[in-house]
């Protein structure tokens, strides 16, 4: 572990097992454990946890219990369940812009190719695999080879959230690819136009007015033309503002410290700021409420953008909070957000379908509310490890081939290090080092993004 400065601007960078943090946010948001360790950011995962239970909560309608005395928390779930996509979209925005922000900051430039290659062997398997198993229980029942591969185009093409799809789901994957698609060509043109400084000065300005623009078009469309899913709910021109929004608080956190510094401090107002701007959601019909599909989209992002910042200025132990974070709720939330991605590929067609079609019986049989309880809870559960097992066989050995062939600059740094004490028959010093490194290395592929 070590530190180094990215450049005479910027705050300096804590390099962590090949990871590199900017220092100013790892100081307030990490414990000295966690850094010596590189693990992933806690605060991340228990927001990737929370999402992954709103999504799930909202597509509790398919298990077609009663729910009884909790149908309050049906409606709940209806009406607020699917803003857990939008929280996705925030992480998505500041996760990938910091990403390519601290290469852009550490070396003047990024690779395109590279970038796009590391993303694809991490979304790609697991999407393809449902992509394949769903086709094949199309088939199977009967579907018609030339409908089953229209959808399959659809769907290779990443354009399912425009035109037909195999599993509604999958809306979101679209979006998410056009915009890691999208944000390295707006990248790669500004660093042509001037360089890194022009991409510290001048992309907050173009990412604001790219959030204007999305968000006032959502608003004329929402108002003039009648509503429906794929025209006001599904398209990437529709939605791409709330990954941009995470994208500018990467921006804030990689080139403007001080005034990541001073966010981070109102941690309390933030909170209670974005539970504000989130809660007009639980009242409101997403379906038939004007107001969710114009101003309440934004909303969404500037509170959930809000919420991540608190939750990243919580100390793990320190404080009522932060003892909560580090307790084992907090440590079992932050291990279902390590395989929030499979849990969303794989709920549907893995936990919610076969438990309504295999238990529907016994939920009738027991007193009105409490089968759909038991519904509830049988869906989670087998959602989540169903989830943990597809990302297992699957995601994993994907992401150490990954790392094989085209490893981050921490993993490459690891393997040169691991040579050159082997090269020169290192003392015992030497070793240790090296062995420092290739755990570096493990780990590194473990908490990849």
């Amino acid at each position: 572990m070590g530190i180094k400065r990215a450049g005479c601007f910027h705050a300096p960078l804590l390099a962590v097992d090949g990871a590199e943090i900017p220092l100013m946010l790892s100081r307030v948001n990490t414990t000295s454990d966690q850094l010596s360790h590189g693990e992933r950011l806690r605060q991340l995962d228990v927001l990737r946890a929370v999402a992954i239970v709103l999504v799930l909560m909202h597509h509790s309608n398919e298990l077609l219990a009663p729910a009884g005395v909790f149908a309050g928390l049906v409606r709940f779930a209806e009406n607020f369940g699917w803003t857990g996509v939008d929280l996705f979209f925030v992480l998505s925005g500041f996760l990938i812009g910091g990403l390519l922000f601290r290469e852009i900051d550490r070396t003047g430039k990024f690779r395109i190719g590279r970038f796009l290659i590391r993303r694809g062997f991490k979304i790609w398997p697991g999407y393809f695999a449902l992509v394949a198993y769903v086709e094949f229980r199309l088939v199977r029942h009967g579907e018609s080879v030339s409908h089953v591969v229209a959808l399959y185009w659809a769907n290779l093409l990443q354009i399912q959230n425009y035109t037909r799809n195999i599993r509604s789901l999958t809306w979101s994957l679209a979006v998410e690819e056009h915009f890691y698609l999208l944000l390295p060509v707006a990248l790669a043109v500004m660093l042509w136009r001037g360089g890194r400084e022009w991409v510290r000065k001048n992309f907050m300005a173009a990412a604001w007015v790219v959030i204007g623009a999305t968000a006032t078009f959502r608003t004329i469309h929402g108002i003039y033309w009648p509503y429906s899913m794929d025209t006001h709910y599904f398209p990437t021109h529709i939605r791409i503002d709330a990954l941009l929004f995470g994208v500018v608080l990467a921006h804030i956190a990689t080139f403007s410290p001080g005034l990541w510094t001073r966010l981070l401090a109102w941690k309390w107002a933030l909170m209670a700021t974005g539970i504000v701007l989130i809660s007009p959601m639980l009242f409101l019909d997403h379906n038939e409420n004007a107001f969710v599909w114009t101003g309440g989209f934004s909303l969404l992002y500037l509170g959930y953008g809000s919420l991540m910042i608190a939750m990243l200025a919580v100390k793990p132990g320190v404080g009522w909070d932060g003892r909560l974070l580090a307790s084992p709720v907090g440590r079992f939330l932050s291990w279902m957000g390590l395989y929030s991605y499979g849990i969303y590929l794989w709920h549907v067609d893995l936990a919610a379908r076969p438990v309504a079609i295999h238990l529907q019986g016994l939920w009738m049989r027991m007193p009105l509310g409490m089968g759909w309880a038991a519904a509830m809870v049988t869906f989670m559960v087998v959602a989540v490890l169903a989830g943990v097992v597809m990302t297992m066989l699957i995601e994993w050995p994907f992401m150490a081939l990954r790392s094989k062939l085209y490893p981050a600059r921490g993993e490459a740094a690891a393997v040169e290090t691991r040579r050159e004490a082997a090269a020169v028959g290192g003392d015992g010093g030497d070793k240790k080092i090296a062995q420092g490194e290739i755990t570096g290395e493990r780990k590194m592929r473990r908490a990849a993004v």
